[in-house]
């Protein structure tokens, strides 16, 4: 509220707000009053402008990483964990949008099926990014995917789903053991410092995203029915997408939208050997969210 006269030109001069911003603007006029040179004063003013700024600084988001192990292989529960390290590295690092470890990045080891159901059913942000690892398999009767929890429990991929507008759902799963000699995906710390600072890249990030369709994306390792492969260093799509995205030969603006880096890794995967081949599905044909960020 403001209770002191200022001209309409000076009021708004004052705030920094340009004429053309106005038009969006929610202004309630209380009292204009005219004074003895003409002006047209306003004592008391609603001001309700929000700027885009302020409204994609003040997005929250949540990441959601879930494994499943199996005790009883050891490569197995390695290359699970591995990918958890290594995703939440990545998300935390400038290069995944400086995502804060304590309070948006959630790690879940194991969870019980009924408790993960009903936690993901009630939360809602400005966008969620959940990835899985671990075991998966498809219904060919029933067209559904599902994923495996411990005590030989299972979940639709749907189950995954939570209320937020904007989400991203990656899965890699239906798994078996495959020997590969792809590069191991590395963190390179001197590179993922970039000049930018944290705040710069979230700023940045959280620009991109408000930009973004709101729709519910999902990107799995392969194809309905075909298992993909692991090793100890974990899920050999995982390590593909991660190194594809930070691949800067590749690389020529400020961020990767996840559909880019679908492209990417589904052609990596194939020169280098790989027999399954990624999916990118949608309810909307827009896969415009924001995975990876390079700015300067």
């Amino acid at each position: 509220i403001i209770e002191r006269e200022l001209s309409f030109g000076e009021y708004f001069n004052f705030y920094g707000v340009s004429m053309n911003k106005i038009r969006t603007s929610a202004i309630k006029i209380l009292n204009w009053t005219l004074n003895e040179h003409g002006w047209l004063l306003c004592s008391r003013i609603e001001f309700d402008f929000v700027s885009n700024h302020k409204k994609h600084h003040a997005m929250k988001r949540r990441a959601i990483l879930i494994a499943t192990t199996e005790k009883s292989n050891k490569v197995f529960t390695e290359s699970v964990l591995a990918d958890i390290d290594n995703f939440k590295t990545f998300l935390c690092s400038n290069y995944g949008g400086a995502w804060e470890d304590t309070h948006e990045v959630e790690t879940l080891i194991d969870p019980d099926s009924e408790k993960l159901q009903k936690y993901l059913s009630s939360i809602s942000y400005d966008c969620t990014l959940t990835y899985f690892t671990g075991h998966g398999f498809a219904d060919i009767n029933t067209g559904k995917e599902y994923i495996s929890f411990i005590n030989d429990d299972h979940l639709s991929d749907d189950t995954l789903i939570n209320k937020s507008l904007k989400q991203l759902m990656i899965f890699d799963c239906c798994n078996s053991l495959i020997q590969s000699d792809i590069p191991q995906f590395r963190v390179p710390i001197p590179e993922y410092l970039s000049a930018a600072g944290h705040s710069d890249v979230r700023e940045f990030f959280f620009k991109v995203l408000y930009n973004t369709d709101d729709n519910i994306v999902k990107l799995k390792s392969s194809q309905f029915a075909q298992p993909s492969g692991y090793n100890n260093r974990g899920g050999l799509f995982t390590q593909s997408l991660l190194n594809c995205s930070l691949d800067k030969n590749k690389f020529s603006d400020k961020f990767k939208t996840i559909h880019t880096c679908y492209n990417l890794t589904k052609s990596y995967m194939n020169t280098v050997g790989i027999t399954h081949q990624p999916r990118l599905l949608g309810r909307k044909k827009s896969f415009n969210f924001p995975f990876m960020i390079n700015i300067e």
